[in-house]
């Protein structure tokens, strides 16, 4: 579109900032009003400018509000306290500096980097404010260029292709014939795909007269700003140039432009500012993170209050009153004040590893791994708790479509008695028989007859058990030949197969555009055409009508759609659109055939659509139904279709209500609903589809070495029960040894007493052998789930049931649902860690609930991952995630936590015992410097690289025992026993590290001449021993010359000491180390005597058997006990039995799951 510039209009700064007296309001409290090219009633109004700022300081509070949230924190506000007392030189012992030095710089490292972000959350605003905009002149009727956040509502702006919204905009015009358009939402929502979009009606004529728009005159009435992204309800007023009155027109988020969206494949748009700055959707939706702390910083901060109860016990019981202060200063390090600034720097380094790992790069969409918060990595380490293919169709009774599934497929193998996870799927194809499956099913109150369904299932997939999946070649004519036969024949069945096609090919929102050359690999391809839908089902059905049966979706210009039916083309106007919400479960389209009859063709759960269809029990609805349930038995997603057949006065008369509906602001949702109810009823039942959401690779696997690791599983799902306990078999949760235990009730009482009655049956305590209640697995449906929420008892005994399961699964259950059930665990297992993984929108409340969120990069959009604390690209790189990331960033973050408070321990105890020689008097023993210097210089780099870069069992050897993993779970490396162990080991540390070099000093004379050193110097000796104790503790030697140590170097006792001092001080923990791991071994210890290579089957199914059986009990003597891990004979002097273990084939896991591990191990081994 041609453009003139020309400078701004001379009223806007009156526009902006004055009021006619004369306006009125018409600005109500549940909406608001918008005049086109009128700018001064529009300024009565008072509507926000467009800045936006997501920074979170400005430079007049910065320091206040750093300051106030450094000095929250417990540790920061004591040093602070005991900082301000060394003010006071009666009491302090030491120089203020020496306290106020390491404080400073503490506090200033976290403003700084606090600085740093938010200087690019400014510059990053400063930039997207100060955007060119072009905004109609009404006076010289030109574009000019105006910044961003000088767009005001009211302004009429000029959009191109590639370029951002400014604002939300009601789109008025495009440069298409239709008014159609389509935008880019991927900043809002995740989504790459296009979304289309229209232009108001009765605007569109005006073209890009800049005249016409000058002197367009109207009003909306629309709704206050919300962060509704999909909805928005507004009336249009417009009077055309040459019409005699103003027309009500119903604006929608069709219409509706937001800002964020990128303008794609569209010339140019004119639209009108509705929302501007904070009131747009997109920035409604910005509000502030849910603040997550790990268990880790919760234990942390408890620790920090026993450190000073032991502080005030110690001062107040060894001290008189006149020195009590400076004792309780001198001992005031004994927390160390670098503790969080370490930590926080570990766990950065930590989520670069995790967003740097190529083993969770996922290739195909290009989509590596990504810690999107740092505050967590450690909590990954303590968890306790997509593509789609048309499969199988109903039409009129007789059902079509010869595909295995994945689900059927595991079926076979579970009738063998073969484990799924153990298998790839190209394995299952190979392996899979026609026998029937002997799981057994309890179904209890209320409960469907699911042992006749799966019996039902087994026979189904016998009559194709091992033909070939015939969906196709790019060809697309082998869905089913008997289906296309029938088509051909005609008759009233090819008629209803006709219409079916057709439904799947114009029932949608689909839009059809040329496929670029790079897209070609896409699922949603076919032919050279991409069809962009809001969904991948709603691609799945358009796609499988134009590949299965030629009826190929080609164009949509507006309402007007052509699909080429089998080389005969169609044209169909689509009148309105009943669009798919979760609460109506289905979506409708009103079309004029090419035959100009007038249709209703609907599509949605079947569940649904069986309410509203006038042939449900008759033969083809008996029929159908059939269908539906072997579909889903067979993990299909399911989908009844319908249609109704109007007359021209039905559908006038109905589209009158529907209009008047869509022009009420307030009540639209509802009154749109009532209306459409009208319209969906008395249908007459066409069909069903059948869809595979395929599982993803690896995802039986990695459920099944989660279980090993004793992470319970739960699956929230909105899937049937059916489908949902198939895909359970496929996904290995559910196995042939399992009783299913499923939950189907109608009632509160009812759900109560089904509940009571499986925890009576299935309790540990009345199993005649121990452990018996592992072989239980949950089902409920949604509506029982309902029940369940409603109350705390239920809640607590839905708890109980689910600890007695090694899964549940809960299918049927809204996003509301998926939350409180993460909720309801969380708030009982308070101990424990809740991970919740999900790739939808609908997952997204569910992930934010959880301790820790899993955000899958997936086919439905980036919803979940944006709301994530972690993405990544597969779900089977959660076992990486977890089992190494994990486990190796909270025995990291826990050993520097311990380390840090035993090495203070040690430190800043010589002074106190140095106080007992120099009368309580509270004098130091060492200087300032070494005070200061101790955390920050000398001690703390060797424990941060340890914290980053230690392994104590490989990638590998993490994931192939995965049992290592339940330390984290139990809290095995940080309880209070673990931290009062480290502590009083730093007691002991303290006594060994002065009273030694004192016994020395006593003994002997450090210099030949007889000379005495002074205070200076044996603290510096004694200072020299602590760093040597701190850094040899984690074999990370780093000490130098320091000062005043160069007049006494000379002197060999000192040398002496320097190794005597810190190995006397670190023997005794070496010696119960020793004992520990040779006596009484850890898991991990018993992994760690085994160097594990790289070659695959270096370790033998009995080498690893011995090893699960080790870890199962180890509490067994390994002494002497010899292992060849290259493929020789095993064995054992004293070997624990391994009564009652699990056996799982960790040799499965094939070499090239591990190939690009980074492996330390050797390929063999021997304990000693």
């Amino acid at each position: 579109m041609p453009r003139s510039y020309s400078g701004g209009w001379s009223g806007y700064d009156a526009y902006s900032t004055t009021a006619t007296s004369a306006a009125t309001t018409t600005e109500s409290e549940d909406s608001r009003a918008l005049f086109i090219n009128d700018r001064e009633r529009n300024a009565q109004f008072e509507y926000p400018n467009n800045k936006i700022r997501t920074s979170h300081y400005t430079m007049w509070n910065f320091v206040f509000i750093t300051l106030y949230e450094q000095f929250s924190k417990l540790a920061n506000a004591y040093f602070l306290v005991m900082a301000c007392l060394t003010l006071i030189p009666t009491i302090s012992p030491v120089h203020p500096w020496s306290s106020f030095m390491p404080l400073v710089f503490v506090i200033t490292t976290s403003m700084i980097r606090e600085a740093v972000e938010d200087y690019f959350r400014h510059r990053q605003d400063n930039e997207i404010n100060h955007r060119i905009a072009f905004v109609l002149n009404t006076d010289t009727h030109e574009w000019y260029e105006e910044e961003w956040i000088n767009v005001m509502p009211g302004d009429i702006v000029l959009v191109e292709d590639g370029g951002f919204l400014p604002a939300d905009l009601l789109a008025l015009v495009t440069s298409t014939d239709d008014g159609s358009c389509t935008v880019e939402t991927r900043n809002l929502d995740g989504e790459s795909n296009l979304k289309p979009k229209k232009a108001v009606e009765k605007c569109q004529e005006l073209g890009d007269d800049l005249r016409k728009l000058s002197k367009m005159r109207g009003s909306l009435h629309y709704e206050l700003p919300n962060n509704r992204l999909y909805a928005f309800n507004g009336s249009f007023e417009y009077k055309a140039p040459k019409a005699k009155k103003a027309t009500s027109i119903p604006v929608t988020a069709k219409e509706v432009l937001l800002r964020g969206s990128m303008l794609k494949g569209t010339q140019w748009v004119i639209g009108l500012v509705v929302y501007t700055g904070h009131e747009t959707k997109l920035m409604m939706n910005a509000t502030k993170t849910k603040t997550k702390r790990s268990r880790v910083d919760r234990l942390m901060s408890k620790y920090l209050v026993v450190i000073m109860i032991f502080e005030f016990l110690v001062v107040f019981g060894s001290a008189t009153a006149a020195v009590v202060l400076h004792l309780f200063i001198l001992l005031s390090a004994l927390i160390p004040i670098s503790l969080y600034v370490s930590v926080e720097m570990v766990k950065v380094v930590q989520s670069l590893q995790i967003n740097v790992d190529k083993d969770m790069y996922y290739e195909p969409t290009s989509k590596p791994a990504r810690a999107r918060t740092s505050n967590l990595t450690e909590e990954l380490g303590q968890v306790k708790y997509n593509r789609m293919d048309f499969i199988k169709c109903s039409i009129g009774g007789v059902s079509y479509g010869t595909g295995i599934t994945e689900a059927a497929r595991a079926a076979q193998l579970r009738a063998e008695g073969k484990d799924a996870a153990q298998l790839d799927w190209h394995e299952l194809q190979e392996e899979a028989s026609s026998d029937s499956d002997s799981s057994s099913y309890d179904s209890g109150y209320g409960s469907s007859d699911v042992e006749s369904s799966r019996r039902a299932s087994s026979a189904s997939t016998q009559s194709y058990a091992l033909s070939p999946a015939s969906y196709a070649s790019e060809s697309g004519e082998e869905f089913d030949p008997t289906m296309l036969k029938a088509l051909d024949k005609g008759g009233d069945h090819g008629e209803d197969i006709d219409l079916f096609v057709t439904l799947l090919a114009v029932c949608n929102t689909v839009d059809p555009r040329k496929a670029k050359p790079e897209e070609a690999h896409k699922s949603d391809v076919y032919r050279g055409i991409r069809y962009q839908a809001a969904s991948p089902d709603e691609a799945a059905l358009v796609k499988a009508a134009a590949q299965f049966f030629d009826y190929r979706l080609v164009s949509r210009s507006g309402s007007n759609l052509t699909v080429l039916a089998r080389g005969e083309k169609r044209k169909y106007k689509v009148l309105n659109v009943l669009e798919f919400d979760s609460d109506r479960k289905r979506m409708s389209v009103i079309v004029r055939m090419p035959d100009s009859r007038i249709m209703c063709l609907t599509k949605g759960a079947d569940s649904v659509i069986y309410k509203l269809v006038n042939n449900a029990k008759a033969k083809v609805g008996r029929k159908t139904d059939s269908h539906l349930t072997t579909f889903s038995e067979e993990g299909l997603r399911t989908l009844a279709c319908a249609y109704r057949e109007l007359s021209d006065s039905e559908y006038k008369a109905w589209n009158k209500r529907y209009t008047k509906a869509a022009l009420d602001v307030l009540k639209r949702d509802e009154l749109i609903a009532e209306v459409s109810q009208d319209m969906e009823t008395d249908l007459t039942l066409l069909g069903a589809t059948g869809i595979e959401d395929k599982l993803q690779d690896g995802v039986p696997r990695t459920i099944a070495t989660l279980a090993h690791a004793s992470i319970k599983i739960w699956v929230l799902t909105g899937d049937k029960q059916e489908t949902a306990i198939n895909i359970g078999y496929a996904c290995a949760l559910l196995d042939q040894e399992m009783n299913i235990l499923v939950v189907n009730t109608t009632s509160f009482e009812e759900t109560h007493d089904v509940l009571k009655s499986y925890i009576r049956k299935y309790s540990p305590e009345r199993n005649a052998k121990a452990g018996r209640y592992k072989n239980n697995a949950l089902v409920m449906d949604g509506k029982s789930l309902a029940f369940v929420l409603s109350a705390p008892e239920t809640q607590d005994l839905l708890y109980e049931l689910g600890l007695m399961c090694v899964s549940v699964i809960f299918c049927r259950v809204s996003p509301l649902q998926k939350a409180n059930v993460v909720g309801l665990v969380r708030a009982r297992a308070k101990n424990d860690v809740t991970l919740a993984i999900g790739d939808g929108a609908n997952d997204v409340s569910m992930i934010t609930e959880a301790h820790v969120g899993v955000g899958i990069a997936g086919e439905e959009g980036m919803q979940a991952v944006l709301a994530s604390d972690y993405a990544v690209g597969q779900f089977r790189f959660l076992q990486k995630l977890l089992l190494v990331h994990g486990r190796w960033s909270y025995r990291r973050v826990v050993k520097l936590i311990l380390y840090s408070f035993q090495k203070n321990a040690a430190f800043n105890l010589t002074q106190l015992w140095f106080n007992i020689f120099a009368g309580m008097s509270g004098q130091t023993l060492l200087s300032d410097a070494h005070i200061s210097f101790f955390n920050l210089t000398f001690t703390g780099l060797p424990i941060m690289l340890f914290a980053v870069f230690d392994q104590d069992v490989n990638s590998r050897g993490s994931q192939l025992f995965p049992q290592l993993y339940t330390i984290g779970q139990k809290d095995g490396l940080f309880n209070l026993h673990v931290f009062v162990a480290w502590f009083f080991e730093g007691i002991f540390q303290s006594l060994i590290l002065f009273f030694l070099p004192m016994a020395a000093y006593y003994a002997v004379s450090p210099h030949e001449s007889g000379r005495l050193d002074g205070l200076h110097h044996f603290g510096a000796l004694v200072y020299v021993c602590i760093i040597i104790a701190a850094n040899v503790k984690h074999a990370r030697p780093e000490w130098g010359t320091h000062f005043g140590l160069s007049e006494f170097l000379d002197a060999p006792i000192t040398w002496l000491l320097f190794i005597l001092v810190p190995f006397v001080a670190l023997l005794p923990g070496f010696i119960v180390e020793y004992v520990q791991v040779n006596f009484f071994p850890t898991k991990i210890d018993v992994v760690r005597k085994l160097r594990i290579s790289r070659t695959k089957g270096d370790l033998s199914d009995e080498t690893i058997g011995h090893i699960e059986a080790a870890l199962a009990a180890h509490t067994g003597n390994f002494a002497g006990a010899t292992i060849s891990a290259s493929g020789g004979t095993n064995t054992y002097s004293d070997t624990p039995e391994s009564s009652g273990s699990t056996r799982w084939d960790a040799s499965s896991s094939s070499d090239d799951d591990y190939s690009s591990y980074n492996e330390s191990y050797e390929a063999s081994a021997s304990y000693s």
